[in-house]
């Protein structure tokens, strides 16, 4: 039994440490205005830098994606739209402005 135990294996250790990991899942979780940004939603450039700065880990926005997918987190693009918007007046003013930006 002894010769089936797994010897250490060579090349450059992990930097997702399982803390690296944990602070990811629970800052993508959190609202980015909390957290003094400007903005409302991640992104996964955004959420990369914000943890370099965090852990002084740089990790690829690639590769936070590929966390993220692998926790369950289906990462799309926002659409603008003005569905939510319970008003008449703030529809049509919502979708003056989607229209100007396009």
């Amino acid at each position: 039994m002894e010769g089936l135990a797994d010897s250490p294996r060579s090349g450059r250790p992990p930097r997702v440490s399982p803390a690296y990991l944990e602070l990811l899942l629970r800052t993508v979780e959190t609202d980015p205005r909390q957290l003094g940004f400007v903005f409302s939603r991640w992104t996964c450039a955004r959420l990369a830098s914000y943890l370099e700065q965090r852990t002084q880990v740089a990790i690829s926005p690639w590769w936070v994606n590929e966390l993220l997918h692998c926790h369950g987190f289906a990462w799309r693009r926002t659409k603008l739209t003005t569905q939510h918007l319970a008003g008449e007046g703030k529809k049509a003013r919502a979708a003056r402005r989607l229209r100007s930006l396009k």
